[in-house]
């Protein structure tokens, strides 16, 4: 009788030592807002390869939410551009880049008024664009295949759910958008009046995930990746299928969701590579590099007091982008971690259509 009851006290004792030192890992939220690039995940997560009990995907009507969420700490990862994260960057958020989502070849667009034919008709015009650097990158790149400069036209800023209802009811002469937005506007008797894809490699989106969670939460972020990876092996083999399932989000028929990928690269492990982990330095850096000149140039850069205090930066750097003086940065970094890109396909496959 001493015996067991000395086993069920060891026994209970080495349960609530269990217990104690037992830790659940806290679920991944991860912030997006609509752009056909982010669809895949989605559909990750309507195929169930998305784990909901470790990866809670959150969707905000725009790009300026997801970067706002991310500054509060709302969530621990984002789909954004670039230059976005490298505004965090500079902010002095940690953040890591782990995947290459998408590159705009066409999903990007400014789009004209029936009258305005050309992008030198903007001349006095008003533009809408979104309050974000890459939606201001787009216009000026276009902009610069004209002989138009800032002081020619004005613009106004518009969010992104608001661009299908501000250019259908003429607030604007123009504006600067993308998919699905895009295609809506042009069924609605817009002109194309430029688009990324006559600017190849420039606008590019990321998976960015906060450093000290993927310090700590590694496996969750690389369940996230192969996630990705699952959801593209499943819409190349069911295209029909997969553009059925994001109709219904995009409110877009599965015609026009196929279109809209056309205008969009998505990059596979082996690219994903190429893009993050070249050496001596990565592809992406050439890009980031353009991109800070851009923002610098056009005093995108937050000033030095609204970056976050006590950061403090990781040395372990894949792209160092050192920034002059006048900002009072010394470098934005941002990483290309070789850990998080799978060595070989070992996702799910399915046969074709």
């Amino acid at each position: 009788m001493r015996l067991f009851l000395l086993l069920t006290l060891l026994l209970t004792a080495i349960l609530l030592l269990t217990g104690c030192f037992t830790k659940t890992t806290p679920i991944l939220n991860l912030g997006t807002n609509v752009w056909i690039g982010y669809e895949p995940l989605y559909l990750a997560q309507s195929k169930q390869f998305i784990d909901p009990n470790k990866i809670h995907m959150v969707e905000f009507s725009s790009t300026s939410q997801v970067i706002q969420a991310f500054r509060n700490d709302v969530i621990d990862a984002a789909a954004i551009t670039l230059d976005e994260a490298l505004l965090l960057a500079q902010e002095g958020e940690q953040l890591t880049i782990v995947l290459v989502l998408d590159i705009s070849n066409g999903g990007d667009a400014i789009i004209g008024q029936a009258d305005i034919e050309n992008l030198s008709d903007l001349q006095g015009k008003l533009i809408g664009v979104e309050g974000n650097t890459v939606g201001l990158y787009m216009l000026h790149r276009g902009l610069d295949t004209t002989e138009l400069s800032d002081k020619n036209f004005k613009t106004t800023f518009i969010g992104a759910s608001d661009h299908l209802h501000a250019f259908l009811t003429h607030q604007v002469d123009a504006i600067v958008t993308f998919e699905p937005t895009r295609s809506k506007l042009l069924e609605q008797g817009g002109h194309l009046l430029f688009d990324s894809s006559q600017i190849p490699n420039e606008i590019i989106d990321v998976l960015v995930v906060r450093s000290n969670y993927l310090k700590k939460h590694a496996n969750t972020v690389q369940q996230l990746i192969y996630a990705w990876y699952d959801a593209l092996a499943y819409f190349n083999n069911h295209p029909q299928e997969s553009a059925k399932i994001m109709s219904a989000r995009l409110n877009l028929n599965t015609v026009e969701i196929l279109n809209a990928f056309k205008r969009i690269i998505l990059p596979d492990a082996n690219r994903n590579r190429q893009l993050l982990q070249t050496k001596p330095q990565p592809e992406l850096y050439k890009t980031a590099e353009k991109m800070v000149g851009f923002m610098e140039q056009h005093q995108l850069l937050n000033k030095p007091m609204l970056a976050k205090q006590n950061r403090k930066y990781n040395t372990d750097i894949a792209v160092n982008l050192v920034i002059n003086d006048r900002a009072n940065i010394s470098s934005l970094t941002l990483f290309a971690p070789t850990l998080f890109l799978p060595t070989s396909l070992h996702y799910k496959t399915s046969p074709k259509e």
